[in-house]
């Protein structure tokens, strides 16, 4: 589409703020966003950037839209296998059982191998980019954080400040300080469910979000895999739940002496 449609939010903003900072299931969003993918990716046409920013989600009446669609082909062989990696975006805060659904939900035939391949891609492509993307995070691109006075507020997928009210105040070397906050940020990128970092303070004070003592059954593995899978070594971190109870990882550093 070219125009604008009221009363609606790209279906990556929705999924941040409703799963990501509320916990909610919202199955009648997947269940749609399943059937609006599927129907795409057997159309025959190619996007070129197919992503959840793309897709407009109306939450009243439960319907998607299309947008940026120029550059939009009928092929004979449009690659799907690429575009269905759009599943990807929601790995930050969905276990894998609930990715491996949405996967065949969309028409993925083996979910459970593309499920490895997709992550592996994600990662080869975040690793590839790296560089670049850590110059602008460590100039404070807005994409990435807001600074408000001295802190450095951390966003949100749908570019929205992480809240503070759940963080706790901790305090360590300024360069432990520093490696975790773009341990943090390479984690993020990749969407990896992690214990994340709300914000930092000069010279080394971190706000970290609150856990709990719950994690769920399987989780640990669930995780152990998709570190592996990009290319990060498991034993670097050890594994609690966030304050919903959902599982994530935290790098070792939080243990260190220097932290």
């Amino acid at each position: 589409i070219t125009r604008e449609i009221p009363n609606s939010i790209s279906a990556n903003d929705f999924f941040h703020m409703a799963v990501g900072e509320e916990n909610k299931e919202c199955p009648e969003f997947f269940t749609k966003w399943s059937s609006f993918v599927r129907d795409f990716l057997r159309s025959g046409f190619d996007h070129p950037d197919f992503h959840n920013g793309n897709i407009l989600y109306r939450e009243e009446n439960n319907t998607f839209a299309l947008v940026d669609v120029y550059g939009i082909r009928q092929k004979h062989r449009p690659d799907v296998q690429k575009m269905a990696k759009i599943v990807r975006e929601f790995a930050a805060y969905l276990p894998k059982s609930r990715l491996l659904a949405l996967l065949e939900g969309i028409g993925i035939v083996k979910p459970e191998k593309f499920y490895r391949e997709m992550l592996r891609y994600g990662a080869k492509q975040i690793r590839k980019e790296f560089p670049r993307r850590l110059a602008q995070f460590r100039n404070h691109y807005e994409k990435f954080v807001k600074v408000q006075g001295k802190m450095v507020r951390t966003l949100n997928g749908a570019r929205k400040p992480i809240p503070l009210e759940n963080t706790i105040k901790t305090e360590g070397s300024p360069r432990e300080a520093q490696k975790l906050r773009e341990m943090d940020f390479f984690l993020n990128l990749c969407n990896i469910p992690r214990l994340r970092i709300a914000a930092f303070e000069p010279p080394g004070i971190l706000y970290v979000e609150k856990v709990s003592d719950r994690i769920p059954a399987g989780a640990e593995e669930d995780l152990a895999e998709r570190l592996t899978l990009c290319g990060e070594d498991p034993k670097d971190y050890f594994f609690t739940a966030d304050r919903f109870g959902r599982a994530v990882v935290v790098p070792n550093i939080f243990k260190s002496e220097e932290f």
